[in-house]
């Protein structure tokens, strides 16, 4: 079979990392995969992912009719990042196929959308959400957007019928999804995989603990203000046996005025509080591995699933999760759920059973790396991509005629023309 999959090509995307690992997985067992770069610029070479070194850019439109040509599922994966999935946005009207949700709620990818192409972006909004460009943009500038929208629109939703079929990977977006969902839905868990040197990755081996028995703590990945850094600080500074025994750290890129703030709070409060910023695989890894205990905290949870999750229980790590969102089909007894209510409190409360020794942490963790291992994996992905494409709809190829017959230069009456590759040789979805 052929696939081609519409993604992001930095090493800082997660979501780059899933098509990597899928891709590769079916490429081993004899399956075409062709890759598009969806990102809006290019990234670096220093930046790129090495798996992504000969991809098509979504803006050469001949090359990816050759693409495209014979391709029996066309994987378009989204997230809420305009500069990541731009090509996902211009191919997924042309192409059909699977869209794959990697975020429920994706108004920043929409924001960029509407900046980068307002006319578009006021024809959808009126007809699909019943609002005004100004009005949105409204919203966004005094930070009431998502008051305005979540849970209701999900800011996805004028994608959807242009795909076959929806992907997402937990049953709480599956839920969300199967409010409004015009196309089939499928849920796999989300395959992923850790960081860093493979040579590393068996050892779980505890940490040792120092002298004064202090638990370090981590927060790993983009900050932003829905990972409730601040709570935690003040979840520390809330008693003095937490300052004294609790190491926190932050491992991901920050905004610099967010990490002064940080910084700062931390320092006020007498908490011990240092800010990587981005980091390398390596160090990453080598961060993850030297973590006690993982707060993964998202309120509200925008995404299907969580990578730095995922990765926190590969690893071996015991994970302080919410009890809601993806969170809440973790089993109960392989990560640290607290209910969303009186979250200060209960936190403190947990931060205190950790290092006053009450929590077996390596079991917690030992727990996790076994669920993790037999979940989250790239093998039974790639399979049920292959279930889809045997399953996939007719009809897709006269879509795709349509649609691009619409657009100068694809004419297929141009010899040579990529009109003319889609007539001679289109095959996606047929049966």
């Amino acid at each position: 079979m052929k696939f081609v999959i519409f993604t992001p090509t930095s090493s800082a995307s997660a979501i780059g990392r899933v098509s990597a690992m899928v891709g590769g997985v079916l490429a081993e067992r004899g399956h075409d995969v062709v890759y598009v770069a969806a990102d809006r610029t290019p990234p670096t070479e220093a930046a790129l992912n090495p798996t992504f070194t000969s991809t098509v850019s979504w803006r050469d439109y001949q090359q990816v009719g050759r693409a495209l040509a014979g391709a029996d599922l066309v994987l378009h994966q989204l997230g809420d990042h305009y500069d990541n999935h731009a090509g996902v946005i211009e191919w997924l009207p042309r192409t059909g196929g699977a869209l794959v949700l990697h975020d429920i709620y994706v108004a920043n990818l929409f924001y960029g959308f509407a900046a980068a192409e307002p006319a578009r972006a006021r024809a959808t909004l009126a007809q699909t959400y019943g609002m005004s460009l100004e009005s949105y943009f409204g919203l966004a500038a005094t930070g009431r957007l998502e008051e305005a929208l979540w849970p209701h629109s999900l800011m996805y939703e004028w994608l959807e019928p242009n795909a076959d079929v929806v992907v997402v990977h937990s049953d709480f977006a599956s839920e969300l999804v199967g409010r409004t969902r015009s196309r089939p839905t499928v849920t796999l868990s989300l395959p992923y995989t850790l960081r860093g040197d493979p040579s590393d990755q068996a050892d779980h081996t505890p940490r040792p603990r120092d002298g004064r028995g202090t638990v370090r703590l981590v927060t790993l990945g983009h900050v932003n203000r829905n990972k409730l850094v601040d709570r935690l600080i003040f979840a520390i500074a809330s008693s003095r046996r937490l300052r004294r025994a609790i190491d926190y750290h932050l491992v991901g890129p920050v905004a610099e005025r967010d990490r002064r703030y940080l910084e700062r709070l931390a320092a006020d409060l007498g908490v011990r509080f240092t800010a990587h910023g981005r980091a390398s695989d390596l160090d990453f890894a080598r961060e993850l591995r030297q973590a006690d205990l993982v707060a993964c905290l998202r309120m509200p949870t925008y995404e299907t699933a969580s990578a730095s999750a995922i990765e926190t229980m590969l690893a071996g790590k015991p994970a302080i999760v919410l009890d809601h969102g993806f969170y809440r089909s973790l089993p109960q007894d392989a990560v640290l759920p607290l209910p969303t209510t009186d979250l200060q409190s209960n936190l403190r409360r947990l931060l205190l059973r950790a290092v006053g020794g009450e929590l077996d942490l390596a079991q917690l963790g030992e727990r996790a790396r076994t669920y993790a291992e037999a979940t989250f994996r790239a093998d039974t992905y790639a399979e049920a991509m292959v279930q889809l494409a045997a399953e996939a709809p007719n009809g897709t190829r006269r879509a795709l005629t349509r649609e691009f017959s619409d657009i100068a230069d694809w004419s297929p009456d141009v010899p040579g023309s990529p009109g003319a590759i889609f007539a001679d040789d289109m095959q996606i979805f047929d049966a």
